[in-house]
């Protein structure tokens, strides 16, 4: 949990806190009055928060999804399959992917679509 805590308290992120209001009271969002794009563009843009999102995600997902399965215990026979998206994705009777497709443009949402 600790990469996804340096996310979290990273000033990056903080920041957009300074905007929350404005984005209740006028619209738009937070992060956008922040950094001037959304939140993936940035992620793009600046390779050191970049990173700190990719492994605070990479140490949070796997903990959401034991979570999950705690829960809805009716899913036998679930296991993590780490991997790059872009090349292939494991087969299975169901794929559960989170919080990804919005990050990309069409042309790389209908790859990782086809290699599922």
């Amino acid at each position: 949990m600790a990469p996804l805590m340096f996310l979290m308290q990273d000033k990056v992120y903080m920041d957009i806190w300074h905007h929350v209001k404005d984005a209740v009271m006028e619209g738009g969002h937070p992060y956008e009055r922040a950094h001037g794009m959304n939140m993936v563009e940035y992620v793009r843009k600046d390779d050191r928060f970049g990173e700190l999102f990719k492994c605070s995600m990479k140490e949070f997902n796997p903990i959401l999804m034991k979570r999950i399965l705690e829960i809805y215990q009716c899913f036998e026979g679930i296991e993590h399959c780490a991997g790059d998206m872009f090349v292939a994705i494991p087969k299975g009777d169901a794929i559960f992917m989170k919080w990804m497709l919005h990050a990309w443009d069409d042309e790389n949402s209908l790859v990782i679509l086809q290699n599922c």
